[in-house]
């Protein structure tokens, strides 16, 4: 679902954070972990919101990481987690292996 479909409605769960767990293959990736930010203009249904991790290094150890999701309208998700590796910032890598474990909602 892009925005074909309604998101899932939230907005009662009192959620205040999406953590998780990573780790990369050389340590050396840098990445962004996102909840939400659907808004094609194109299609009918968007997520009611947009949080990220910013821009981090993530290392070869297993780390605890989280998006806050505190002031979050969680009305309507459509896009619950992603992760995002820029060429720009990844360069030296012909590619992006990523380890991800216990991804929780939490309240």
């Amino acid at each position: 679902n892009w925005g074909d479909k309604p998101g899932n409605d939230y907005s009662r769960s009192a959620y205040k954070k999406l953590t998780f767990w990573a780790r990369g293959q050389t340590g050396n990736e840098i990445l962004e972990f996102k909840a939400g930010d659907i808004d094609n203009p194109s299609k009918r249904h968007r997520d009611s919101f947009a949080a990220t991790t910013g821009t981090i290094g993530i290392s070869r150890d297993w780390r605890q990481y989280s998006v806050d999701l505190s002031r979050a309208n969680l009305s309507s998700v459509i896009g619950g987690f992603c992760w995002v590796a820029k060429g720009d910032n990844n360069a030296v890598h012909s590619q992006i292996v990523v380890y991800l474990d216990d991804i929780v909602l939490e309240r």
